[in-house]
């Protein structure tokens, strides 16, 4: 799968992360707050708060982590791989139970490099 994706606990632990999700230093059993990235801690508390589904800029966090970097739109995240430059559309699904119960959140940090590509 060419997409990262993690499942967080309400509290903001991993619970179920795949391959690509490890790329960006996420965890099974690890907390957000032991991460680096301060945009998705950011987009994880919106989410949890919101109990709505979020997304990297637009409105919602920002990317000032990557601010610097020319041409990457602060909504994506730039991540390299065997010297190829990847970027990732990051965003947050609240899951809701029945009696409207935070049980976890869904990131998902879409790659969409060959898109990006098809706009240079």
């Amino acid at each position: 799968m060419p997409h990262a994706i993690a499942l967080f606990s309400p509290e903001g632990r991993v619970e179920l992360v795949n391959s690509r999700g490890v790329w960006f230093g996420l965890e099974q059993g690890k907390s957000v707050d032991g991460t680096s990235h301060a945009w998705l801690k950011k987009l994880l508390a919106q989410a949890v708060e919101s109990r709505q589904h979020v997304q990297l800029g637009g409105g919602g966090p920002t990317n000032g982590e990557h601010a610097e970097r020319k041409n990457v739109p602060e909504e994506l995240v730039p991540m390299f791989e065997d010297g190829r430059e990847l970027f990732f559309f990051p965003q947050a699904y609240p899951q809701i139970d029945a009696q409207g119960a935070l049980t976890g959140v869904v990131l998902v940090l879409a790659d969409v490099t060959e898109k990006r590509a098809a706009f240079d």
